[in-house]
C-alpha cells in the first residue's frame, strides 16, 4: 500500500499529514508529503515508522509496497536489456544479410560470365568443324 493510498483512504489531505508528521517532531510541509509520496524524496526509517503510525499502517506493508515497484522496475529493465539485444541483433543480422546478397551478386554475375565465354567457346569450335 502506498502512502498516497492509505492516506486518501482516511480522506486525509497532505497538509493534514504534514501537521500530524509534526505532532512526531517532523518538520513536514504540504510538499514535504507530495515529494515523498512521489519518490521524488527519500524517506528516512524513523518518518516511515511515524507515517505508518499516523495513517494506522503497518510499516512493512508501506515497505512492502516499494519492494514490489523495485521488483516491476528490475522487470521492466530486464525486458528492456532483452529488447536492446535483440534489436542489435537484428540489425547485425541485416548486416550480414546485405553482405551476402552483395556476394550472391558477384558470385552470379562471375558464374554467368563463365557460362558465357563457355558457350561461346563451344559455338566457335562447332562453327569451326562446319567450314
Amino acid at each position: 500500500m502506498s502512502i498516497r493510498l492509505a492516506r486518501e483512504e482516511l480522506d486525509m489531505s497532505q497538509e493534514d499529514l504534514a501537521l500530524r508528521m509534526g505532532d512526531y517532531g517532523f518538520s513536514w510541509s504540504k510538499t514535504t508529503v507530495w515529494k515523498t509520496e512521489t519518490a521524488r524524496r527519500p524517506i528516512r526509517v524513523n518518518e516511515a515508522a511515524a507515517i505508518g503510525e499516523v495513517l494506522g499502517v503497518h510499516v512493512a506493508k508501506l515497505i512492502g509496497d516499494a519492494r514490489d515497484n523495485w521488483a516491476e522496475h528490475a522487470q521492466l529493465l530486464r525486458l528492456l536489456a532483452r529488447v536492446n539485444w535483440v534489436e542489435r541483433r537484428i540489425r547485425e543480422a541485416e548486416t550480414e544479410v546485405a553482405e551476402l546478397s552483395e556476394e550472391y551478386r558477384r558470385v552470379a554475375t562471375e558464374l554467368e560470365r563463365l557460362q558465357f565465354e563457355r558457350a561461346a567457346r563451344r559455338g566457335r569450335r562447332g562453327k569451326g568443324k562446319e567450314t
